[in-house]
């Protein structure tokens, strides 16, 4: 519990697990901006984001960031409150991860209706990330100059939003069959 702790207050290191996101510069102690790059489908948006730490209760092993994005093309904005908690697991330490996101202008017009089912796939694939940091044993990446970013994530990609949005409709599909099925 104490590593996946150590590994969660140190946003420079989780923000390459951000698929699309890239650490672009360390601020301060608890404030630092990152890209973030979203296509869905043929539309992209780049976003520049400033990430804060606005709590930590390392008693309770808690931490909440905001993170303000704007889009630079300015075809919207989004907000949104991250609060993430740990806790012991069955087999490990448990993350709840629990986000207020608020979209505006056309990043809301296009994405708005898969938001839940995208975040999902985004918050699975930022897990991922992480526990295989855990497992490498990979060093933090705080440990780089507080006036310098950390390296760039060689593998940031964009967030692949076609491929999550035919992953979300077919989980709605078969939320909605397996409704039908229970009818019977």
């Amino acid at each position: 519990m104490d590593e996946c702790w150590q590994a969660l207050i140190d946003v420079p290191r989780v923000i390459p697990c951000l698929p699309g996101a890239r650490l672009t510069e360390v601020v301060g102690d608890n404030e630092w901006q990152a890209t973030i790059d979203v296509k869905l489908g043929p539309i992209g948006f780049q976003f520049d984001a400033k990430v804060e730490r606005t709590r930590v209760d390392e008693a309770a092993r808690e931490i909440e960031l905001s993170v303000t994005a704007r889009e630079l093309r300015g075809k919207g904005e989004a907000r949104a409150v991250v609060g993430s908690s740990l806790a012991p697991g069955s087999d490990g330490t448990s993350v709840s991860i629990d986000t207020d996101l608020t979209l505006q202008g056309a990043v809301a017009r296009y994405g708005g209706g898969l938001v839940v089912d995208v975040a999902a796939q985004l918050t699975k694939q930022f897990a991922e990330c992480l526990a295989r940091q855990l497992r490498q044993g990979s060093a933090p990446a705080s440990s780089s100059p507080a006036s310098e970013p950390a390296a760039p994530n060689r593998e940031t990609k964009p967030i692949g939003g076609l491929a999550l949005i035919v992953r979300s409709v077919l989980t709605r599909m078969r939320k909605v069959f397996a409704r039908g099925s229970a009818s019977y």
